[in-house]
């Protein structure tokens, strides 16, 4: 009867987890406390507490394996070998369809990362900076390639395109002029201009 148990107890730890990600999104991390969540899910707060620990703490973790799935997705398009042009298009892509809250909170939460303790910014900075590296990977191998102009500052650079890109969460609207993947592909054309090459439509 034992691992019956253990994989109830797994589940619980999961949809718990689930609804604290639901509620950081809606209500920010100040917003969000572990009585209404307990109360959402018709569980003891001591429960909540027996699986997940502190209210910081599945944070992290909601924010971590966000940010792990969002660059284990873009090592999969920066090795994939298509061209850098078209890696960089649905890099861009992937990055923006992010705002849409079905895509995970990763975005919207981030702007409460100040209420985590040094350690674990330090660890959420460790991956972002991975990120980085992937994304001025795809740029130097358009350079290589002959595609796009060298960039005497490319850190710099990418800096300014993924701040660009992560901006789109405080103004975009579902029922604005253009979908996510028509404003997506928008930032990709004036990306690759600004790196010296005319992308095909």
């Amino acid at each position: 009867m034992t691992p019956p148990k253990a994989k109830r107890s797994k589940a619980t730890a999961t949809e718990i987890e689930a609804a604290f990600a639901r509620s950081f999104l809606a209500h920010g991390y100040r917003g969000t406390s572990v009585d209404a969540v307990a109360k959402d899910l018709g569980m003891p707060k001591g429960s909540i507490f027996y699986h997940i620990g502190t209210k910081e703490a599945v944070f992290f973790r909601v924010q971590m394996a966000g940010m792990r799935e969002f660059t284990d997705r873009l090592r999969e398009i920066a090795e994939s070998g298509e061209p850098a042009e078209i890696r960089l298009r649905e890099a861009i892509r992937d990055s923006v369809r992010r705002v849409d809250p079905s895509a995970g909170p990763l975005f919207a939460m981030s702007r409460d990362n100040h209420h985590l303790p040094p350690e674990h910014a330090a660890e959420l900075e460790e991956v972002r900076r991975d990120y980085q590296t992937l994304f001025i990977g795809i740029i130097e191998d358009g350079v290589a390639a002959g595609t796009f102009r060298p960039q005497e500052h490319l850190k710099v650079v990418v800096f300014g395109i993924l701040r660009f890109i992560g901006l789109v969460k405080d103004w975009y609207r579902p029922d604005g002029e253009l979908s996510l993947n028509e404003l997506a592909d928008l930032y990709w054309s004036f990306t690759c201009r600004g790196l010296g090459h005319e992308p095909e439509n």
